[in-house]
């Protein structure tokens, strides 16, 4: 997909209903530079609540 210009990221959310209130939080799994290019949508839907895996099949670990 990358040949094709096609980026992709694998964003979990986790907060729960306090969430609601409080904004949720993002665990973003993908490659750094489209982590990157998407921090402005990010820091809009949880401000500093995210965090960042180098790959998307990593994203899950910090649920674990």
């Amino acid at each position: 997909m990358k040949a094709g210009g096609i980026r992709y990221l694998d964003v979990r959310t986790s907060g729960g209903v306090a969430g609601l209130d409080r904004g949720c939080c993002l665990i973003i799994g993908g490659e750094a530079d489209t982590a990157a290019h998407l921090r402005p949508v990010s820091s809009a839907l949880a401000g500093s609540r995210w965090a960042t895996q180098d790959k998307s099949s990593e994203c899950q670990r910090p649920k674990d």
